[in-house]
């Protein structure tokens, strides 16, 4: 009996209720926060965008119950630097390269719509190269966005605002 009991639980537990969808909303607009809003043309094909930044140290926010972070003294990272995109025709990768204050670095990113992010580390043996993420959106022939680093001990933090025109 007790088996037989067993034997029903076991059966009633592995019965799967039917999965039952429910109908989704109409695609939000355009004037939703997550939506990608068009703000200018992009490039039809490959283009080139090359520009300049200035690093400075970036601001460092922790939890208030962290100790809090202390930038050592150094001046490596700070000042001028050239980034250069190179876009493809639409949607897809982007690949680049940076140069200056931060060291020579290989970008490796994508653009979707107008968004564009990526990725900056260092090239080659390149060790006092910072590592870094880039954001920024294209508008027309230029690409307007931020690009945030450190190097390899995550001690050294850097940031650096950027627009680039389209060569």
């Amino acid at each position: 009996m007790r088996r037989l009991l067993i034997a029903a639980l076991l059966v009633a537990c592995s019965k799967k209720e039917p999965v039952v969808e429910k109908p989704t909303a109409p695609a939000a607009s355009s004037s939703s926060s997550s939506a990608v809003a068009p703000t200018a043309e992009k490039p039809k094909a490959p283009a080139t965008f090359k520009g300049a930044y200035t690093a400075k140290q970036a601001e460092v926010r922790t939890p208030s119950d962290a100790p809090a972070f202390i930038h050592p003294e150094s001046k490596d990272g700070v000042g001028a630097g050239e980034l250069e995109l190179t876009l493809p025709g639409g949607d897809g990768a982007v690949t680049g390269k940076g140069s200056g204050a931060l060291g020579a670095q290989v970008f490796s990113g994508w653009l979707e719509g107008n968004r564009l992010t990526g990725t900056l580390h260092p090239e080659g043996d390149a060790a006092s190269a910072m590592w870094g993420l880039v954001e920024g959106n294209v508008e027309g022939s230029t690409i307007k966005g931020t690009l945030r680093t450190s190097n390899r001990d995550g001690r050294l933090v850097r940031e650096a605002p950027f627009t680039l025109e389209k060569k």
